[in-house]
């Protein structure tokens, strides 16, 4: 069983767990040499044991991003993330998580070390907020869709839905998925920069192409006019009780 030196991202490469590739990446070398199927490895046991023992001998030049660890490809003739239901990966996960020296790796170590302290909470909220914004948007357009094809409305003004709430549910949920998609983006180093996009975005809408074209388009109409004066422009928000004339 041989673990020879790497020469590339990591320390060494172990034996194979596995061989071929069950997908069909234009990129991938892997199907020059198997064109076909995947090999499973049945001793995994004795793979994990025969790393375990050449890790406590390696010469490697350190330090390194690893730090005192001696790390292993252990998907070179495969892709091990892809495959890892195939494979005995929990008790390959629990070796090289509770090993004091060795570390395994799906290729690289050379990564940026900011990528693995970033904080998971802006990737929910974030998520959480682009979804609120393709509610708006996708369900504004619907119902303004569906309106449309009643030809009594035509001339009329919709004022039910998420349109009694927001003159621009539509507007207000692209919004809405722009600043989502830039706090997700904090969460990798510099995402931050990202701000520029949301911000030009929001500017275009509500002062450019969006809401003032199409208050200009109705300002002559009054149902429009009175439309206006009972809901909120852009953020949802609870219609105002109109005045007994």
């Amino acid at each position: 069983m041989t673990i020879r030196p790497s020469g590339r991202s990591t320390d060494f490469i172990s034996p194979s767990f596995g061989h071929g590739c069950l997908y069909n990446c234009t990129y991938c070398y892997m199907k020059r040499h198997k064109p076909e199927g995947l090999d499973i490895a049945t001793n995994t046991l004795d793979i994990l044991t025969a790393i375990d023992h050449h890790v406590w001998f390696a010469d490697v030049e350190k330090p390194n991003q690893t730090g005192h660890f001696i790390t292993y490809d252990i998907s070179c003739n495969e892709d091990f993330a892809l495959h890892a239901k195939y494979h005995d990966w929990e008790r390959i996960f629990e070796f090289f998580r509770d090993h004091p020296l060795a570390m395994g790796s799906f290729a690289t170590k050379c990564v940026n070390k900011n990528l693995l302290d970033f904080n998971g909470v802006t990737i929910w909220f974030g998520t959480l907020i682009w979804l609120i914004g393709f509610f708006f948007e996708s369900l504004g357009d619907y119902q303004l869709y569906k309106f449309k094809k009643i030809p009594d409305n035509k001339g009329e003004i919709l004022d039910q839905g998420l349109w009694k709430y927001t003159q621009h549910p539509n507007y207000f949920g692209e919004v809405t998925q722009w600043w989502g998609i830039y706090i997700f983006a904090l969460a990798v180093p510099f995402g931050f920069i990202s701000i520029i996009s949301p911000i030009f975005i929001t500017y275009l809408i509500i002062k450019v192409s969006g809401i003032r074209l199409l208050n200009y388009r109705y300002r002559n109409d009054d149902k429009y006019a009175e439309y206006k004066k009972r809901t909120s422009v852009f953020i949802p928000w609870i219609p105002k009780k109109q005045k007994d004339n």
